[in-house]
């Protein structure tokens, strides 16, 4: 879920000159009641304003904000609209905007937002950092990271720069310069039960596997009921072929998080692997559950009924297979057939 951080500016003191003293004193009362948490309340004072003046984006970003926080985002980015149109240098509306528009999956005018924000201060690292999640949320990676790097080189001070870069690279295959991110971060963070999962990940892509199940484990001490961290001390023992040994991670994760493809399926491949087909078949067909549109548990399943001599059942598994992938349900057949 995206960010969904009140920035406050400094209040704003209404001259007399311009408002009337209730206006004022209304002003400043939705800007209290907004720094309190009220946000009903809060709403309320900045609508009577607007009604009075329509052309004060300070207000009109506080009402954002105030809708923002109630989780009426179509009505916070309305308000943002407004206060930008009104003030088009409005730095903070943007960012807001930005956030706003990225959360409600309208991607293209999230990065547009993000870009007017860099435009009024390229120096800020801030809408550096909005614009990496927002690519990274679209799968767009090399633009992600563009962004990533620019904003640890604007605030070398703010850890999750450095998480959310590692995890780009991480997608983008850039594996080595991952860990150094990471230990930045950490330094920063302090104990941090993401960054030592990431550690993980990163440490177990790189088959180091003593300092992923370290950082595993560091990330349990702080999150006992990580049920990724669970799954990643799983993978540890699965990527050596320690299959018995995954097992009881894995159960652990799928204990956890049940409706979790991947950790359903790689425990029902340790069974397999370990010829417990029983347990392999409830474990596979709870994966496919998960994700019918996914071969591999389809192609697994088969495999272990084969094994079990359930020839009749493996040849479903290759019916529902053949029109997701044609060529693994070849293999899977040939298999079947004892070819």
């Amino acid at each position: 879920m995206k960010r969904l951080t009140i920035v406050l500016l400094a209040t704003f003191v209404l001259s007399a000159a311009v408002y009337s003293q209730s206006v004022d004193t209304v002003y400043k009362e939705g800007v209290a009641l907004l720094q309190a948490g009220k946000y009903i309340e809060a709403a309320e004072k900045f609508r009577t304003v607007i009604a009075v003046r329509k052309d004060v984006p300070t207000a009109y970003y506080f009402l954002g904000l105030c809708y923002q926080n109630q989780k009426m985002h179509k009505e916070s980015i309305l308000s943002l609209q407004e206060a930008v149109r009104i003030k088009a240098d409005y730095f903070e509306a943007w960012v807001q905007l930005g956030n706003e528009l990225d959360y409600d999956d309208r991607y293209s005018e999230a990065v547009l937002a993000y870009q007017s924000a860099i435009g009024i201060r390229p120096r800020d690292s801030q809408p550096y950092f909005e614009l990496g999640v927002a690519h990274k949320s679209k799968k767009k990676y090399a633009e992600a990271e563009t962004a990533f790097r620019s904003s640890i080189e604007l605030n070398p001070n703010y850890a999750p720069g450095y998480l959310q870069l590692a995890v780009t690279l991480q997608y983008l295959g850039k594996a080595n310069e991952i860990v150094t991110l990471l230990n930045k971060g950490l330094a920063l963070a302090g104990d941090n039960a993401e960054f030592h999962r990431q550690l993980g990940l990163a440490y177990n892509s790189l088959k180091k596997y003593p300092e992923a199940k370290s950082a595993y484990e560091k990330c349990l001490v702080l999150q006992p009921a990580n049920s990724q961290c669970q799954y990643g001390l799983g993978n540890i023992q699965y990527n050596q072929g320690l299959y018995a040994s995954a097992i009881p991670f894995y159960l652990k994760s799928v204990a956890i998080t049940p409706k979790w493809y991947d950790a359903n399926f790689y425990l029902a491949e340790s069974y397999r692997m370990t010829r417990n087909y029983a347990n392999a078949v409830i474990y596979f067909k709870a994966a496919i559950d998960l994700d019918s549109s996914e071969p591999r548990g389809y192609y697994r399943l088969g495999l272990a009924y084969t094994s079990q001599g359930k020839k009749v059942m493996a040849r479903q598994q290759y019916e529902s297979l053949r029109p997701l992938d044609p060529a693994l349900s070849n293999d899977l057949l040939k298999v079947i057939n004892g070819k």
